[in-house]
């Protein structure tokens, strides 16, 4: 599907054929086979398209009709927008009717999103390609719940360029679309979905899963030496293992299955990233590691822990521009309160904009800057094809008495860190219990726990380690 389609109104009423016209293919493909929507799709899908790991039988009966709803979403990106509520598909004719109010709505609200976007990022899209594989299918009194992996990857112009090189940017979100038969087919009732921060757009029904603080609370012995790092490396390892495996074999661009997917426990984002710089060569340690599903850091899993602790490695840049995100280097995103998100820097577009892939919503080639001008940013510059050695108990750049997991703030967390070395999950050393011993009695106990709490809150300014260490310096 090409060029875009100004002002455009999609009747969903339409068949599916009117989608694959040629109409709509009238850019082919260079003959240098540059990447687009369209060859990616073909080189990561290929013709799997709806089946998802589902029954052939059941990828007949659901194919069609997620394939309907799918291409419907596929036009926002080129300026069609949702106007009424039915759709026909293939030569089944069978319909399947947007039922509820709430989830017209939403299409119709995401349409504006992907306008908002481009206006955000500065860019124009020229065509997308959405790919949906179906993960599981259930039904419960004559209603049908499908948990569907929706990929799109749409081409733009980078408007900072030259105003006609063209790129391709590609996202996944997990739906859970609710249908119910009917005698002429089937009316979606709901379709519940997040597309994350690059779109800005997540489903009226959509509700924030509780997220939690992935910890690791074993060591290992350190890996000692010098170590060489390769950006290359990592950006490749980035967009090998970029997309969530739905076939259970290993596609191209899916997670590697070597690795836990945290993305049920509080998100994948850091674990991604951890694993593209391991890969670029940046050995672990016994701050940073994963050995199994049960057996990792807080370094490796945590976002505001993460940042700190690479800062160690390289250059640490808040507040960075274009030209401080270096491929092989990690972006971290700040809400204004603390850091909450990780990405790795994978290269540059043609405008000469820095790109980067994520994990948890599953970005590929996404400029780094997408979340807009109220995010804090920061990135860590990993040294290039240089030789350094690992330090040892590396804690960041900031050390602080109640800042237990060292991301540079004092925050709840870290009297939860406090407790867990109290009743001993924590086998802490010498260092960590000082920055745990807040009241200064030379022990860690509750009570160390609950100053961390009140200084969180405001109750106090400073620790009462801190008063005696300021009175001893007056003497």
């Amino acid at each position: 599907m090409r060029k875009k389609i100004i002002g455009m109104v999609l009747t969903m009423t339409v068949a599916v054929s009117v989608f694959s016209s040629p109409a709509f293919a009238d850019k082919a493909v260079s003959s240098e086979q540059k990447e687009t929507s369209a060859t990616l799709t073909e080189e990561w899908f290929g013709e799997s398209k709806s089946q998802g790991i589902i029954s052939e039988d059941a990828a007949r009966t659901w194919g069609p009709v997620v394939s309907a709803y799918e291409e419907s979403r596929e036009l926002q990106f080129l300026g069609g927008t949702v106007q009424n509520q039915q759709m026909v598909f293939g030569s089944l004719r069978k319909p399947v009717v947007l039922d509820t109010e709430a989830v017209l709505e939403d299409e119709q609200r995401r349409q504006a999103c992907i306008a908002a976007m481009e206006a955000r990022m500065g860019i124009e899209i020229t065509d997308a390609q959405t790919t949906t594989q179906i993960k599981n299918v259930t039904e419960e009194n004559g209603r049908y719940v499908l948990d569907v992996y929706e990929w799109t990857f749409f081409d733009y112009i980078d408007l900072a360029g030259d105003g006609q090189s063209e790129d391709v940017s590609g996202y996944g979100v997990d739906h859970r679309l609710t249908l119910e038969k009917t005698e002429t087919g089937y009316e979606i009732l709901s379709d519940t979905y997040d597309e994350g921060e690059l779109t800005g757009m997540a489903s009226s029904d959509y509700i924030e899963p509780e997220k939690t603080v992935v910890q690791g609370n074993k060591e290992i012995a350190r890996q000692a030496g010098v170590f060489t790092y390769d950006p290359d490396k990592a950006a490749a390892y980035a967009d090998r293992y970029v997309k969530q495996n739905i076939s259970g074999t290993i596609e191209s661009g899916s997670y590697n299955p070597n690795y836990r997917n945290f993305n049920d426990v509080g998100g994948d984002c850091t674990n991604y990233v951890s694993q593209c710089i391991y890969a670029g060569g940046l050995p672990m340690d016994d701050r940073w590691f994963y050995k199994d599903a049960t057996y990792y850091s807080a370094a490796w899993t945590t976002s505001r822990v993460q940042y700190p602790y690479m800062s160690g490695f390289g250059k640490a840049v808040e507040n960075p521009t274009s030209k401080d995100i270096k491929k092989g280097s990690p972006v971290y995103y700040s809400n204004g309160d603390h850091i909450v998100h990780a990405t790795i820097c994978v290269g540059k577009n043609e405008a000469g904009t820095p790109i980067i892939n994520s994990h948890n919503n599953d970005y590929y080639h996404v400029k780094w800057n997408y979340w807009g001008q109220s995010t804090i940013y920061y990135t860590v510059q990993l040294p290039a094809s240089t030789q350094a050695t690992p330090p040892l108990n590396l804690t960041g750049s900031r050390k602080m008495t109640g800042d237990i997991d060292g991301d540079g703030t004092i925050t709840a967390l870290d009297a939860l860190e406090v407790l867990r070395v109290v009743v001993a999950l924590d086998a802490a050393q010498e260092e960590k219990i000082a920055l745990c011993d807040v009241d200064g009695n030379g022990k860690v106990t509750s009570q160390d726990s609950l100053l961390v709490l009140e200084k969180t809150v405001g109750l106090i300014s400073a620790f009462p380690v801190e008063k005696t260490a300021a009175g001893a310096a007056l003497k």
